[in-house]
């Protein structure tokens, strides 16, 4: 699959959001301050938490079995590839919690937070 194109079903699953990219990482945007971090946070799902020093976003998602939990894993790691944004991953049976860290990623516009899917069912 060509780099930059998604799967129909992962397509219909992203918010506007998809057709934003880091302009951090393009060149000459500094980063977000916290503040400007936590009033991103409301253009996307309530669960992404933003920790006291706005330096790191994080959201847990949970799953029925380990078989959902790797799915969604790779589902994210193919997206993170593709935007060149790879957060830290805690792996368990039905878990997965998911994590970016400035200075390393939180550096752009809410498309960090939008690598995974905005809305999980489980």
């Amino acid at each position: 699959m060509a780099r930059g194109t998604r799967p129909a079903l992962m397509r219909n699953a992203m918010t506007d959001l998809v057709n934003k990219h880091c302009q951090a990482c393009e060149g000459g945007v500094a980063p977000l301050n916290a503040d400007q971090a936590r009033a991103m946070l409301g253009e996307v799902h309530a669960d992404w938490k933003l920790n006291e020093a706005g330096n790191e976003i994080s959201r847990g998602f949970k799953f029925k079995n380990y078989y959902q939990t790797i799915a969604f894993v790779n589902a994210l790691a193919w997206v993170s590839h593709q935007e060149d944004h790879h957060p830290d991953l805690e792996v368990g049976y039905s878990r997965c919690l998911v994590r970016y860290q400035y200075p390393r990623y939180w550096r752009d516009s809410p498309k960090t937070i939008s690598s995974a899917p905005p809305r999980s069912t489980h």
